[in-house]
């Protein structure tokens, strides 16, 4: 449960803003039942040139690159 709490940090910010996103990397094929030496965690967000501005501002204080 403690992995979904993490999630939100990020997933929270992008669905407020409205994008459109897929999660991927290998805390899916842990979800999936894969267990994984790893625990990283890649977006996919289709952005268009005006949005990238937007990205930044949910993602305040340089703690996520």
């Amino acid at each position: 449960m403690e992995q979904v709490k993490w999630l939100q940090q990020f997933i929270v910010p992008l669905e407020k803003a409205g994008f459109n996103y897929m999660v991927t990397g290998s805390i899916v094929s842990i979800a999936k039942g894969e267990p994984r030496l790893t625990l990283d965690v890649d977006f996919v967000i289709e952005l268009n040139s005006s949005e990238c501005k937007i990205i930044a501002q949910c993602f305040p204080g340089g703690r996520v690159y």
